[in-house]
This record gives structure tokens, sequence and C-alpha cells, in this order.
């Protein structure tokens, strides 16, 4: 990993750029996760490997999960290193994601039957799978300072506030782990890696083109008929309560309906074997990708293949 052009900086970089990698790696497989055991925590056991073909490629380079928590928690932990180094105690602020797609068992039935699409019902979705904001974990042991201690300790953390000229150098160990994370090379913006996203992005799978999928939209589309959905596809389903949201539905009234659409569109998925004829047909659509890109694919797994 190339070093920071910058020397300009109010204290030397090289430490926190040397540990970038090895913190950049404890990310990429959940290790900066909050209360991550020490070295006598027992070794948790191994995800398991994808079965979709693509999406195998993408574990052994790093990159399958969020890649907006992977850097959040990665510059945490370089503000927490950065602040330590000054003599300051640092508790990492917990990531709080910014999409419901994201969270565990997003998709499923029992899911859907407490938040729906998690549509109108975004907030508590996160809420409880992350718990109610609270304050922010160092303002406890912060109140506890001194007052010159106190501000040293924000001005370290934060750097010495709007009134400062100067670029990410006066923002303190913030603006220092920003700075560190957005120069450094991370396996999440290379460059090869955006050209296979938008290059997958511009073919999506078209479910309806082949025999089998438009079988199995028009028995999901029979199944969500009988259950009283007015919708001809399961995206057309969960635009019924976009819709309905856009439309100033009371919010009581719309979680309700959100619920009771994502049940029903998520029951005849499965009952109609929907969800079985698209898994497959995606998991086709995607080995074919793989073929086509297998040696970009490679290169990219030779560049990242130890950060995962």
């Amino acid at each position: 990993m190339p070093p920071s052009s910058s020397s300009s900086a109010s204290r030397p970089l090289r430490p926190v750029l040397a540990a970038l990698t090895a913190v950049a790696s404890l990310a990429l497989v959940g290790a900066c996760a909050n209360g991550a055991g020490g070295a006598d925590a027992p070794a948790q056991s191994a995800a398991p490997a994808p079965s979709n073909p693509l999406d195998a490629y993408w574990a052994r380079t790093g990159t399958l999960g969020d890649p907006d928590r992977d850097r959040y928690e990665l510059e945490q932990s370089l503000v927490e290193r950065c602040m330590t180094e000054q003599g300051f105690d640092y508790a990492p602020v917990p990531y709080r994601p910014a999409s419901v797609e994201v969270l565990p068992g997003y998709g499923t039935l029992p899911w859907a039957r407490e938040f729906g699409y998690g549509v109108s019902t975004h907030v508590e979705a996160i809420d409880a799978a992350v718990g109610v904001p609270g304050p922010d974990p160092n303002t406890a042991a912060v109140g506890r300072l001194s007052e010159a201690e106190s501000t040293a300790w924000s001005i370290a953390r934060e750097g010495a506030g709007a009134q400062a000229e100067g670029g990410w150098q006066v923002r303190g160990c913030e603006g220092e782990a920003e700075h560190q994370v957005a120069a450094a090379a991370l396996p999440w913006d290379d460059p090869d890696r955006v050209a296979l996203l938008e290059a997958y992005a511009a073919a999506p799978l078209d479910l309806a083109a082949s025999p089998e999928g438009a079988e199995a939209v028009a028995a999901w589309a029979a199944c969500a008929t009988a259950a009283g959905l007015e919708a001809a596809t399961p995206a057309a389903a969960r635009q019924l309560v976009v819709d309905a949201q856009a439309s100033g539905m009371p919010r009581d009234e719309l979680q309700h309906l959100e619920v009771e659409v994502a049940v029903a569109d998520l029951t005849c998925r499965e009952s109609s074997g929907f969800t079985a004829v698209e898994r497959r047909l995606q998991d086709a659509h995607d080995q074919a990708f793989v073929d086509a890109h297998v040696a970009e694919l490679d290169a990219l797994v030779e560049r990242w293949g130890d950060a995962g």
C-alpha cells in the first residue's frame, strides 16, 4: 500500500498507514464488529461459502458484505488508534446502516411479518436490528474529565473546529482516518471491480424472457390475485406500498398495508415455486457472467484474495 504523499500532517502518519492493511482485513471479515473478543476469545466458525458463483468471487476478494459498514468500521478503528497514540481513550461509535437490505433476515417471510419490505418501517427495522440510537459511547467518560482535558480530547478527535483553516489535516483523528481510508487502495474501489459491477448492472436477469421464468411469474401472479393483490409481479407488489406512501396514507394504515402486501408476496413466491426458479435462473445468469469475465475476476482474487 503506497504511503500518503502529504507531509503536512500534525503528527506522523506512517503508524496509521502501517496498520491500515491489518485493520482493513479485520473489518472485511467482521472482526472489527463491536464486542470482538481478544486473544482468549473462542474462535468463530467461518461463514459458509456462497452458493452463487459470482458471490463466491466477491467473497474471495473480501467485498461481499456491506461496504459502507466496512469503510465506517475501518475509519473508527483508525480513529481509536490515533487517539490512543495521543494518550486518549476512545470507544468506536457503533455503525448504523442506512439501508434495510443489509439487515439480517431481510427478504424472508418472518422479517416481512414484522416489517414488510422496510419501506414505511425503515426506522423500526433498523432500530430492532442494531438498537435505538443512543448517546456517543464516549460522552460519559469525557464528561468526567476536567474542562482542559475535555477540550484537549475533543481537539484530538475533531480538530480545532470550524474556525480553523485547512483540510483534513486540521480535523483531528477523524479527519486523518477519513483521509487515510479515502486515499488508500482498498478492494471496494478497485477500478476493475467497479467496471465489472457496471457491466453486470448493464445486463440484468430478465426473468420473464425464458419460458421457465415466465411460467414462474404467471404462477406467482395467480397466487397473488387469489390473495387479493392487484399486481402482476413481485416488483409491482412492492410498488403498491411505495405508491401508497407517496399518496400520503396515514402511517399506521400504511404499515399495516405494507405487512399485508409483503407477507402475501413472499408467501406466493414460496408456494408458487417462484423463489426456487428465480434463484436457479439467477445462478445460471451469474455463472454466464463469470464465464465471460473469468480472467478479470481471477485477477481481482489474485490482487485482493488475502483480504477475505
